[in-house]
């Protein structure tokens, strides 16, 4: 078997692209228009590889370097992604431990102790456990879409139905509407409101307009209004025959009218309208995610964080389910809820979700 080379992203963003639409597991974290989104918004430097073998791509990793004084330094594919790592055309074991012993080499030259991957779809995971140190994380969801009727009447839940119908007798109007002033006048404030709620730092509102002027193509956001006023905001990225949800944001005092049921009801028919195949419900944190998700019919799959380590002893480094840290991430979570103004809370926000990079 010939060897196999690895070179840096040469700015020719076509040739990355397709290679990232045409793989089944490419999500739009892999674009390049999310490199550059980040870039901007965060200032952190990608290093975005091609591996080849006899002149054809069979591989790409995008990353990004991050050095930060609350997680460390590391390598990491990606910052404020769910999915993550490697794409590559049905590679062998051999070829993912040629692979492997190349990043090593990228990551003792830049003298970074790990790479860390986000979910590692793009490769076998049974391939990526022999090779990569495995961490068990979470599942994630998704709804195999089809005639949007057939997945009324058989997949959804019973609840759903009755939800959707509610906020129609309510006069709730959900529709699309991916613009500047969408993004900045309704669905950013209620963005702030669901991170305050959650206890969780926001990222800038200039973020999501980078992936507006960088992702136009791919950025879709739903909206539901009441009367004058939006209550609902569904954000999500379209890639391939995929749709993936990224933010659900809504005001509580409405939620009795059930906008949210809308919102999500009103894109799962206009994807099945537009010939998208998997609705991406993306990862399930916690039980009250579970139990909304799986109320939509979603099949459910394991999902796990990759690490490629460049010296055997920095696995004193990975820290993403040491106890201490989760209580830390709790007691901050709280302290962010209580106590964080939410008119400080973008600027706030900022530098925290800079240092560490989720």
């Amino acid at each position: 078997m010939s060897g196999i080379e690895i070179c840096c992203y040469n700015g020719n963003q076509k040739e990355w692209n397709d290679f990232v639409e045409n793989h089944p597991e490419g999500r739009f974290f892999q674009l390049i228009g999310y490199k550059q989104a980040i870039e901007q918004t965060y200032g952190y430097e990608g290093l975005y590889y091609i591996f080849k073998r006899n002149s054809e791509i069979i591989a790409l990793l995008p990353s990004f370097k991050l050095n930060s004084v609350i997680s460390g330094k590391r390598l990491l594919s990606l910052p404020f992604a769910e999915y993550g790592g490697l794409l590559g055309n049905n590679l062998s074991l051999e070829e993912l431990y040629q692979i492997s012993e190349l990043l090593q080499q990228v990551l003792l030259d830049n003298k970074f102790p790990f790479l860390e991957i986000h979910g590692g779809l793009g490769i076998n995971p049974e391939l990526m456990s022999k090779i990569f140190y495995t961490v068990p994380m979470y599942q994630y969801a998704i709804l195999p879409l089809g005639n949007a009727k057939d997945i009324w009447d058989h997949s959804v839940d019973y609840q759903v139905r009755k939800a959707v119908r509610k906020a129609q007798k309510a006069n709730l109007v959900a529709y699309e509407q991916t613009t500047e002033e969408s993004i900045i006048k309704k669905f950013y404030p209620l963005y702030l409101l669901s991170m305050k709620r959650l206890g969780t730092p926001p990222h800038p509102s200039r973020l999501f307009l980078n992936y507006l002027n960088f992702l136009s193509d791919n950025m879709k956001l739903f909206l539901v209004d009441d009367k004058d006023a939006t209550i609902a905001a569904l954000l999500g990225f379209v890639l391939g025959k995929r749709v993936h949800i990224i933010h659900i944001a809504s005001d509580p005092k409405h939620w009795d009218k059930r906008p949210n049921d809308l919102v999500h009801w009103t894109f799962i028919e206009w994807a099945c309208e537009n010939s998208y195949e998997i609705f991406d419900f993306a990862i399930i944190r916690y039980d009250g995610q579970q139990r909304y998700k799986d109320k939509w019919g979603v099949q459910k799959f394991n999902y796990s964080y990759y690490y490629l380590l460049s010296k055997e002893k920095n696995k004193k480094y990975i820290t993403p389910v040491d106890p201490s840290v989760r209580q830390s991430i709790r007691l901050f979570s709280w302290f962010w809820k209580s106590c964080v103004p939410i008119c400080l809370s973008e600027t706030l926000g900022f530098p925290i979700r800079k240092q560490l990079g989720r």
